[in-house]
This record gives C-alpha cells, structure tokens and sequence, in this order.
C-alpha cells in the first residue's frame, strides 16, 4: 500500500513538474514571438529606408544633368533677349 501511495505522489509530483515545464516553455515561446514581431518590424522599416535611399540617390545623380539642363536654358533665354533688343532697337530707329 505505501507503495502504491508513493507512485502516485511521485506520478503527482512528476505532473506538477511537467505543467510548470509546459508554462515556462510557452512563456518563452512568447516571449521569442515577441522579439521576433520587433525584429520583422525592424527589418521592414531599414527596407523601407534602404528604398528611400536609394531615391535618395537617384534624385541626386540627376543633379547635374539639370544643373546643365538650366545652363543651357540660360544660354536660350540670354540669346533671345539680346536678339529682342536688337529687334527693339531697329523698331525705335524707325
């Protein structure tokens, strides 16, 4: 009899300790879950800011063809002023 008694508070003790192994094992699985939803955000937002970026640095390299774009414009616009008071002057000489 005091062995029967004894397996069974053993198999009692062994079930205590396997649900309190059962807990801490979720709330680490928890806890990993967590970090893990951190780390996938963190990952998304250097992604979005590695595109940006990259943009970033498309835009910039465009610099100085439009740099050009404007000095050629420039160069236009100074021409056909200097051909419109050259017109305006003919017109005042009549």
């Amino acid at each position: 009899m005091k062995n029967c008694q004894k397996a069974v508070e053993e198999k009692a003790t062994e079930e205590k300790l396997i649900l309190g192994l059962k807990k801490q094992l979720q709330e680490k699985l928890n806890e990993i879950s967590e970090k893990n939803k951190v780390l996938l955000d963190l990952w998304r937002k250097t992604n979005e800011g590695e595109e940006k970026l990259l943009e970033l640095r498309w835009k910039v390299s465009k610099i100085p063809d439009l740099e050009a774009k404007v000095q050629e414009l420039e160069g236009i616009v100074s021409s056909q002023e200097e051909t419109l008071a050259a017109h305006n002057k003919i017109l005042l000489t009549y």
